[in-house]
């Protein structure tokens, strides 16, 4: 649409180049994130509607197409904000004269007015947007603005070929988009229909994004500030528009590039893979740097056969041109299919290769054999309560078998959320909080009743079911201990901070939990501990040296290639839950098994670092947990790792705890309504409710300030007697 709109293109050529848009290597790669395609389909429309504003003062289609972009995707819609302006200055600088100052004020006027406009049409959007980004991206960032290269820009040269995918977390961008259009782009420059003028704000443009790509600080803006985790570069489609746009201006004046300048594309073409064939990549193998280069002399052959002919076909003399024009032109189209769909498959095979793609069968079992289960639960248990699982096909399972959980995965991330997860021993990589197995305590005070595991549950919960799952069975059972989603505690809750987790800091989450239940019980110093350390009877290591260095051990392997591990013989003398944290350091990734069983990974890097249930057993039962090194070395901090919850300590935590819970009447996703009544002595409201500014608070109707709890939950401070919520 757009090349007929704007550069009159017609016929078998719109094919030629409206493929390589919509097959680039970014679509290919980035598909795995469909809704960053957003911006790949509103870009041609929001590049025609700056060319109307800009040239017949037209701006209807550039604040429509610009405003549904902002709410289809408001990420990409920032970096499409971006190319908009220099788009527009690109355009102006092509259509105005020195003289015509006033009228390049009012397109000015024009499209600062349509911007805004489009702002304000997708507010509705872009204002809770940035409200939840303030809770999380905005207020959390390690990235500098510094202006550093990211890469050597030769190391560029082979993403422009075919099959030249290389991971998504690959540091060099996905710049593939035919080789035809790259040497057509090449040759615009060489080509006297196009003006002078042309020329050099075409260059520019190319030149800001490609810069732009080079620097970290540049690219970082594109980025909205923020660094992304894997698929880099989210804004490359905007240069391989430019070069598709530029490709088709070239083919449209092949009949008056000389023969001379497309003879030096060529042999400059050639030239450029000689030298990806010296320098090598490891990611392109031979056969299809072979492909490319035969690619490339069908392209410069076909190209000449094209240019011999008096005109290119799709122009307004097609008809003069001749069978043979046409014809040379479909043999060229059916090349660039050719390229486009080698390139499809070796990037779909690749993507597999590192992901694994999983069919639509994979999906359905897997939810049939849920579904029964969570609509069991809820048939039975109509009240607000979570439910966990320890097996996953996705972190957002609970998004579409809908049931309330913790675990989650959000790149528009609450920060204080998943801080206060880390802190009370929560998985928590990147963007997203992980349910392993959590302590009865937490498990407690943030509601979860019901847990469904693959083998019966280490935490001891009594089984409620037990039904038939993809590999083996599932078995679902409650939590007795669940609190409600609020109860009242003690005003001295209100002083708790978590500490954030550092290496100075071994053992934070049975600290963090320790401290955060004295509080809410408002108990006296020296009342005694609910975790009891358990000492560690013999440590044994296989293959292994170790390195005291300060506070902290550094372990690293005697012999590289064989197994090396740290054993730890443990003896339990009370029938109470059993809990591990080992304070890794750094990237130390740990296999970790008890009694031969594995129970999982820890310690990949610092924000994996997380709570580990070993389950409960008789007095007298002897255990040996191992840690298997994962990488090359891995440091312990000093400490004890191993801890007991005092049972029936905790029972008694929980019978106060309970006595003065939200009797809930109603909820919804955007609601709750319940009574609660408030002893004299715990005057404090507790809800696991994530602290945010959009929620309004009313006590017995009246508008009542809620209290910021443990960094991320909220509350709310209340008199003695019953009220309403």
């Amino acid at each position: 649409y757009y090349l007929r709109q704007s550069q009159r293109g017609s016929g078998i050529e719109l094919v030629i180049f409206s493929t390589p848009y919509a097959l680039m290597g970014y679509v290919l790669v980035f598909s795995h994130n469909i809704m960053w395609l957003d911006g790949v389909i509103f870009l041609p429309l929001i590049a025609l509607g700056i060319e109307k504003l800009v040239r017949e003062g037209r701006f209807g289609l550039y604040w429509a197409a610009l405003a549904l972009m902002l709410a289809a995707n408001y990420y990409i819609g920032f970096m499409l904000c971006i190319f908009s302006a220099l788009y527009f200055a690109a355009q102006s600088a092509l259509c105005f004269e020195r003289g015509q100052a006033r009228v390049l004020l009012r397109r000015l006027g024009l499209f600062s007015a349509a911007s805004l406009l489009s702002a304000g049409s997708a507010a509705f959007l872009l204002l809770p947007t940035y409200f939840g980004l303030s809770t999380g991206k905005m207020i959390f960032s390690r990235a500098s603005f510094d202006l550093v290269p990211k890469f050597n820009p030769l190391d560029l040269l082979p993403k422009l070929l075919p099959g030249s995918y290389d991971m998504t977390f690959s540091n060099l961008p996905t710049l593939y988009c035919g080789i035809l259009m790259v040497l057509l782009a090449g040759l615009f420059f060489f080509s006297p229909a196009a003006a002078r003028r042309q020329k050099i704000v075409s260059a520019g443009l190319l030149a800001v994004l490609l810069v732009s790509l080079f620097l970290s600080g540049l690219d970082l803006l594109w980025h909205g500030f923020a660094l992304p985790t894997g698929f880099h570069y989210r804004y490359v489609f905007l240069l391989v528009f430019l070069v598709i746009q530029l490709a088709h201006q070239a083919f449209r004046g092949l009949g008056q590039i000389s023969l001379r300048a497309l003879a030096g594309g060529f042999a400059l073409g050639l030239g450029l893979l000689a030298v990806i064939k010296l320098r090598g990549a490891g990611y392109l193998p031979d056969d299809l740097l072979l492909a490319a280069v035969i690619l490339l002399c069908a392209y410069a052959a076909l190209l000449w056969l094209i240019r011999r002919g008096t005109a290119v076909a799709g122009t307004a003399s097609a008809g003069t041109a001749g069978a043979s024009a046409r014809l040379l032109t479909l043999l060229l189209a059916g090349v660039v299919l050719l390229e486009a769909g080698l390139n499809t498959l070796v990037d779909l095979r690749k993507t597999h290769q590192e992901f694994g793609y999983k069919d639509r069968a994979a999906y359905t079992s897997y939810n049939a054999l849920l579904e029964p289960v969570i609509a069991e639960i809820q048939r039975s248990d109509a009240g607000f309560y979570r439910i966990e699982k320890t097996f996953f096909l996705s972190v957002n399972d609970a998004l579409g078998l809908g049931y309330r959980v913790v675990t989650h995965y959000s790149s528009s991330f609450n920060r204080p959320v998943l801080t206060f997860l880390k802190e009370i021993g929560f998985f928590q990589p990147y963007y997203r909080a992980l349910y392993t197995g959590q302590s009865l305590p937490v498990d407690s005070i943030l509601g979860i009743k019901y847990l469904l595991t693959g083998q019966p549950s280490l935490n001891g919960y009594p089984q409620v079911a037990q039904s038939p799952g993809l590999e083996g069975q599932i078995f679902t059972s409650q939590n007795t201990y669940a609190l409600p989603l609020g109860f009242m505690v003690s005003p001295a809750l209100e002083g708790v901070q978590i500490t954030a987790s550092d290496p100075a800091h071994p053992g934070s989450p049975i600290a963090a939990q320790e401290q955060i239940l004295q509080a809410m019980l408002g108990a006296e110093p020296g009342t005694g501990d609910f975790f009891i350390p358990l000492a560690i009877q013999e440590t044994r290591l296989e293959n292994l040296t170790a390195r005291r260095d300060g506070e902290q051990t550094r372990f690293a392997p005697k012999s590289q290639g064989l197994d090396a591990w740290i054993e730890y013989r443990l003896r339990v003398e009370r029938e109470d839950p059993l809990y591990a944290f080992l304070p890794a350091v750094g990237s130390s990734k740990m296999e970790v098994s008890l009694d031969g069983k594995l129970l999982g990974f820890f310690g990949e890097n610092s924000e994996n670092n997380h709570l580990i249930v070993l389950g409960q057993y008789p007095p007298g039962t002897e255990l040996t947990l191992r840690l298997k090194l994962m990488s090359k070395e891995a440091t312990l901090l000093d400490g004890v790792p191993f801890y007991q919850l005092d049972r029936s300590r905790f029972t008694q935590a929980y019978q106060d705890l309970s006595a003065h819970a939200l009797e809930i009447t109603t909820f919804s996703d955007t609601r709750v309504s319940a009574s609660v009544q408030v002893p004299a002595d715990r005057t404090l409201l507790f809800t696991s409710i994530p602290y945010d500014e959009g929620w309004s608070l009313r006590v017995d109707g009246k508008e009542t300030p809620k209290i910021r709890l443990l960094g991320a939950l909220t509350g709310v401070e209340l008199a003695e007697g019953i009220h309403s919520i």
